[in-house]
């Protein structure tokens, strides 16, 4: 039982499978805090989560007070739209970054103090895969490292140029 009734305390777990992304992310405010990246995801995911924290006087989560941990995991998903994938694309010239075909994606994460940190997981798409890690917080800031192998193949004239001349730096 709650002895601050003026700043409940609350335990909240969930286990979720096979839901439309793009409807729990309009239907769940926690969701757009959590997992903001949904925004641009159309597909379905299954997640697990159990989280500690602080309701205020008028019942609304205090985010900043909840910590816990979990899993998402990403069925099939479409991503699209996505700004970083966008500029990657103007950069490389690549043209298979403006929608990434995401199959059976898992990723851990853990919840401190208004942070989303993301254990680290991969992407695979047609050619190319990203290693993805970093963190996300509930005040929209951004800290993730996407390290990407892309065959040569699929660079266009200049990134082989560029790629060549740097492979003759590190001899």
């Amino acid at each position: 039982a709650t002895k601050n009734t003026s700043r409940p305390d609350v335990d909240l777990s969930y286990n979720i499978d096979n839901v439309d992304i793009m409807k729990a992310y309009d239907a769940f405010y926690g969701m757009q805090k959590l997992a903001p990246i949904a925004k641009f995801l159309d597909g379905r995911f299954s997640s697990t989560l159990k989280m500690k924290g602080n309701l205020d006087e008028s019942m609304t989560p205090e985010m900043m007070s909840f910590s816990g941990d979990g899993l998402f995991a990403v069925i099939k998903a479409t991503l699209h739209d996505f700004e970083p994938l966008k500029a990657i694309q103007k950069e490389t010239g690549i043209a298979l970054f403006d929608k990434i075909e995401v199959l059976q994606a898992k990723s851990q994460f853990s919840i401190n103090k208004g942070r989303i940190a993301v254990k680290p997981f991969d992407i695979k798409h047609k050619d190319i895969i990203m290693h993805i890690t970093g963190s996300h917080g509930i005040d929209n800031s951004l800290d993730y490292d996407i390290l990407t192998e892309i065959p040569s193949k699929l660079l266009n004239k200049q990134a082989a140029t560029y790629k060549q001349s740097v492979a003759w730096q590190l001899l």
